[in-house]
């Protein structure tokens, strides 16, 4: 899981990451790293809305989170990928959890 919350404790900004992560991962066939970096850069407003069934989007502990589902590695090895490394470059916490209820 994507805490939207860095490891210093401030809220991560936008307050749309996780919805704008989701729709990514759901309306482009992942072609590389580039296609999902420039999808995240344009604006929800050009794109339909649609979702992942790999990713869920809830909140622990009043803060938004991302729950990315196992299949996701099994189905799109290189989506999960990207996922973690924006966690990554954006310093924000990587939690792992054993079953997807404790996400809410």
């Amino acid at each position: 899981m994507i805490q939207g919350i860095t490891r210093k404790g401030r809220i991560f900004r936008s307050n749309d990451w996780a919805e704008r992560l989701q729709g990514c991962m759901a309306n482009y066939a992942f072609q590389g790293s580039e296609q999902l970096k420039n999808c995240m850069l344009t604006t929800g407003i050009e794109r339909r809305r649609s979702f992942s069934p790999y990713l869920q989007i809830g909140f622990r502990n009043g803060i938004k989170s991302l729950l990315i589902k196992k299949e996701l590695w099994e189905t799109n090895a290189d989506g999960y990928e990207f996922l973690i490394n924006f966690a990554r470059d954006n310093d924000l916490n990587l939690i792992e959890e054993q079953t997807e209820e404790a996400l809410f």
